[in-house]
């Protein structure tokens, strides 16, 4: 999993269901055998196939909503209903798969898109 180191992953079996690593930071390798597998980051899943003898790389993406840490932002699902990283001070960056998500900063929602290998700055 590329990342920045900032937060954790961790590989489950290919339902997702029995984790098989205990977790790991970003940008921290895993060695496994072949296979399918699901990675989860920040509430975030992503499936992954292992062949034997080569890398397998899964890159995270981030945001951030600028500030100077006063207040507390959100990562839901892209329905805006699921939260997925519990509270983030803003300035704090978090690490996510790629893919949509809805930020919550008081009583504003704002879509995004966090793309792979990119910080992604969403406005207050």
């Amino acid at each position: 999993m590329s990342g920045s180191g900032a937060d954790n992953y961790y590989v489950a079996d290919s339902a997702g269901e029995r984790d098989l690593t205990g977790y790991r930071r970003t940008s921290t390798p895993v060695e496994l055998l072949p296979g399918s597998y699901v990675v989860r980051l920040m509430g975030t899943r992503a499936g992954a196939t292992v062949t034997g003898g080569q890398r397998t790389e899964i890159a995270a993406g981030s945001l951030v909503v600028p500030g100077t840490g006063a207040d507390n932002y959100y990562v839901a699902d892209s329905a805006g209903e699921r939260d997925l990283t519990g509270y983030r001070r803003t300035g704090t960056p978090v690490e996510l798969l790629p893919g949509t998500y809805v930020v919550r900063l008081g009583p504003r929602r704002l879509p995004v898109q966090v793309r792979p290998g990119v910080q992604t700055a969403v406005g207050p």
